[in-house]
């Protein structure tokens, strides 16, 4: 991902990968009669890259949650923040905040 950020060609076959598989990750989601609104499909799968991450470069010893604890605040994250405009001030700071 950094090295697109050099290669304009490169930037442009990762967008494309990543519109592709923002749809395939709701198309699979709809399969298995799941609601995942659209724009939650890229935090969903930014959020799961994230946790991989996590799992395969931290010690057991460290205490990070299991795969499955980090599944279900993974999911129930990503909907929180898409769906519920309340819950989404709570948990993102806003713009403004941003700012100062």
């Amino acid at each position: 991902m950094l090295e697109s950020r050099r290669r304009p060609a490169l930037a442009a076959a990762m967008s494309r990968l990543a519109g592709g598989t923002a749809a395939f990750t709701g198309d699979q989601h709809a399969l298995l009669g799941l609601d995942l609104p659209p724009r939650a499909a890229p935090l969903l799968i930014t959020l799961y890259g994230a946790a991989l991450f996590a799992l395969v470069t931290t010690p057991s010893d460290a205490g990070v949650p299991s795969a499955h604890e980090l599944a279900r605040a993974l999911v129930a994250g990503t909907l929180a923040t898409t769906t519920d405009a309340e819950c989404e001030s709570k948990l993102l700071p806003s713009d403004s905040a941003r700012n100062h």
